[in-house]
């Protein structure tokens, strides 16, 4: 069996990435592994990190650091939820591209799986756009487990949030277990 130290779990504030970060405390501490918190943030394409920001009677900021000084905040507010566990995170903000920092620094950094939501985004958006949580699944370097928050209209009952199929689920013939099931 895979041994996992280090678990690393994007988060973009979202009561999905809430839920996965649930998860994780419950996967770290059945392994005893550290919990790495990371929000990446993505510098718009129309303007440059070092565009400043100016409130009135001010200097200015580049938009990088008031960025980073408003994901400082609401990552205290986020994780304010998880106290006293709070103090057993190690929080990491970074900028670029969500999907390839996340992929990247799990390479780099070596570590033993990804704990991230995804808020099952469909239709034209998630054709044109894609989804993070795909894209690192498809490319990280580690296992990846991803957290589904239910809808509140559907509730558990029509959810999909089952890593496998049961045996009493008719979806589970075919391609999910290698074939047709009798």
């Amino acid at each position: 069996m895979r041994e996992i130290h280090r678990v690393l779990v994007p988060v973009d504030f979202s009561d999905c990435s809430r839920a996965a970060l649930e998860c994780a405390v419950m996967l770290a501490e059945r392994f005893g592994a550290s919990i790495h918190v990371l929000h990446v943030w993505e510098t718009p394409h129309y303007v440059g990190p070092e565009f400043l920001i100016r409130e009135p009677g001010e200097t200015g900021s580049p938009l990088e650091k008031a960025a980073f000084t408003q994901a400082e905040t609401e990552m205290y507010e986020f994780l304010s939820a998880f106290r006293p566990r709070e103090e057993q995170f190690r929080v990491r903000l970074e900028s670029g591209k969500p999907y390839e920092t996340i992929v990247k620094l799990a390479a780099d950094e070596h570590f033993d799986a990804i704990v991230m939501g995804t808020h099952g985004s469909s239709g034209l958006r998630h054709l044109v756009l894609g989804s993070v949580a795909e894209k690192v699944v498809r490319t990280a370097p580690c296992p990846v487990m991803t957290i589904r928050q239910p809808s509140r209209k559907r509730g558990r009952e029509g959810g999909t949030n089952r890593a496998m199929p049961s045996d009493d689920d008719p979806s589970a013939r075919g391609s999910a277990w290698g074939g047709e099931r009798g």
